[in-house]
């Protein structure tokens, strides 16, 4: 008589927390978004709108100033403007590089399509700083590059292709550029093949099936491939830092500075809420675009 008593209070309980069950399950990860994101992104905001302090970083009060000097001063606004600049060109190259290659892996046999994927899992799976510096390896004065151009009578003496626009560029590219191929992939091998063959049989040639049918289809991956190049650029830190110069800026790169060097923080923080609502806005844009072509 207890026993089922105890499992029928059990069921109970069960039944009437049936409707809050979702809400259970994902609560530990809703408490660390909201205490390791969320509350210090608020706190960011507040220290935004504090007054510059020399010795505690800022103090209480409310200004504008820090916004009113990021939006009128050329330097900070040059910065920023040519971090998408830098976020364009990149998510641009990626693009061009990537689709052919997710395109060949897609029509591929299936040996040689694990063979294609392993390879481009290896290329995610190498730790970031060590691409980086074999870029630097490869592209220094004395580095494969100039040695092979030099050894084919290209350019005479070595030219300079590290801390640069060009050595920046190439650095954002790969890292973005497995990813790019996957977002790709998974859309182009879900194309019908009997539409590329009822087109071929209307009388389009291979270059206009491409243009009028499988590219159309295929936006929502490179939509989904551009969104991650391209946030991926905007909050770029080390590459630009590594691989470039101080021509080559980012407004990740002048964030840092402002927290960690002159100790600016509410400035620094002016800078760091501009970035974010500028990869929020990318974002918005181009997922409202994916479902744009979806529909």
């Amino acid at each position: 008589m207890g026993e089922e008593f105890k499992t029928g209070c059990l069921t109970v309980l069960w039944t009437k927390l049936a409707r809050y069950r979702m809400w259970i399950l994902i609560s530990p990860a809703f408490l660390q978004v909201l205490l390791f994101f969320v509350l210090p992104i608020l706190f960011l905001l507040r220290i935004s709108f504090s007054p510059v302090a020399p010795v505690t970083r800022y103090s209480p009060g409310f200004t504008l100033a820090n916004y009113f000097r990021f939006y009128t001063d050329l330097f900070y606004l040059n910065t920023f403007f040519f971090t998408f600049k830098l976020t364009a060109v990149v998510t641009i190259v990626t693009l061009l590089i990537a689709y052919p290659v997710a395109y060949l892996i897609a029509k591929s046999r299936p040996t040689a399509k694990a063979t294609y994927l392993t390879l481009l899992l290896i290329c995610m799976w190498t730790q970031y700083i060590v691409k980086i510096y074999g870029l630097v390896a490869l592209f220094s004065r004395d580095g494969l590059a100039n040695a092979l151009l030099l050894k084919m009578g290209i350019v005479q003496e070595p030219i300079q292709m590290l801390y640069n626009f060009f050595a920046v560029t190439v650095g954002l590219v790969q890292v973005s550029f497995p990813y790019m191929v996957l977002s790709l992939l998974g859309v182009l091998e879900k194309i019908d093949k009997s539409l590329k063959e009822a087109a071929r049989n209307l009388g389009a040639g291979r270059i206009r099936t491409f243009l009028q049918v499988t590219l159309p289809l295929s936006v929502p991956g490179i939509a989904a491939g551009c969104i991650f190049a391209a946030l991926w650029t905007l909050g770029s830190y080390a590459t630009p830092s590594l691989l470039g110069s101080e021509a080559q800026t980012t407004i990740a790169m002048r964030v840092e500075h402002e927290l960690l060097t002159t100790f600016n923080w509410p400035f620094g923080a002016v800078m760091a809420f501009n970035m974010l609502f500028s990869i929020v806005a990318v974002y918005l844009f181009l997922n409202q675009f994916t479902k744009g072509r979806k529909r």
